[in-house]
């Protein structure tokens, strides 16, 4: 008999094999594949995520792992949760004694020289913030652990849960300091990828790091088309993240005016 489908609108893991994968911005100079057993396992991650609090659950987060080779794009064949105790609320920000943990988890991926951590993944369902302070400081303790950042570490994810069977997904990947994002909404039973409107496509385009903090379609919202009948109502979804390298455009970089003085 058939397993029935799990009550996060999944299909069970049995009946996905190692060689489905999703492939996401097919054609591009960078697809990203991965395997939908992975997505599998970080969708009821992130709806478990959801069901464990009220009013937009608790955000979760974790390390995607690929091959070293490059000769497919980035590949992604494993996802490893991060451990976070959530000492500050519910959203994945995570605390000192968190962020130490990461290192070792980053190293036990090295123990195999033909892997190597190539991104970071989160869900987001409790702000619309442009990439937070809080993603900096974990791709900060990323770096101090893994021996090629600078050549591996090429993409991050984040998803919003639209609805037990939908999720919103910005990709960001990075062709040296250069990060190309764009939208896409990801269905389940069976996986598929549903690739953005012409509007999206048009704000996906290389954009330096350096120049990218200061345009307003940073901030844009997902490519519309998500149904009417959403089954959960997170905020807005998440904007596409800054690159970990970016200097944080919160803070003034000039001198502070005179006392008294706008």
């Amino acid at each position: 008999m058939r397993p029935m489908s799990s009550s996060v609108g999944i299909p069970p893991l049995e009946d996905l094999g190692e060689t489905d994968f999703l492939i996401l911005q097919e054609g591009s100079q960078h697809p990203l594949t991965i395997p939908k057993v992975s997505i599998a396992k970080l969708w009821s991650q992130v709806q478990d995520g959801v069901r464990m609090v009220p009013h937009g659950g608790i955000e979760v987060g974790g390390l995607l792992v690929g091959p070293k080779s490059r000769e497919n794009g980035i590949v992604v064949d494993g996802i490893v949760p991060l451990s976070i105790k959530y000492e500050h609320g519910p959203s994945f920000r995570m605390s000192a004694s968190d962020l130490a943990s990461v290192a070792a988890l980053v190293e036990s991926v090295q123990a195999d020289p033909s892997k190597t951590v190539v991104g970071l993944y989160r869900s987001q369902t409790r702000s619309s913030e442009i990439f937070r302070e809080s993603d900096r400081e974990i791709f900060a303790a990323i770096e101090q652990a893994h021996m090629s950042f600078a050549a591996d570490f090429l993409c991050f994810v984040v998803v919003t849960p639209v609805s037990k069977s939908e999720m919103s997904a910005c990709i960001a990947t990075r062709d040296g300091q250069n990060w190309d994002r764009i939208w896409f909404t990801l269905r389940s039973d069976p996986f598929s990828v549903i690739p953005p409107q012409p509007s999206a496509v048009s704000r996906q385009s290389s954009v330096p790091a350096k120049d990218r903090l200061t345009k307003p379609s940073f901030d844009s919202a997902p490519p519309e088309g998500l149904p009417a009948d959403q089954e959960l109502r997170p905020p807005r979804a998440p904007p596409c993240p800054l690159p970990p390298s970016a200097p944080d455009p919160l803070k003034p970089t000039g001198p502070r005016p005179p006392s008294g003085q706008p």
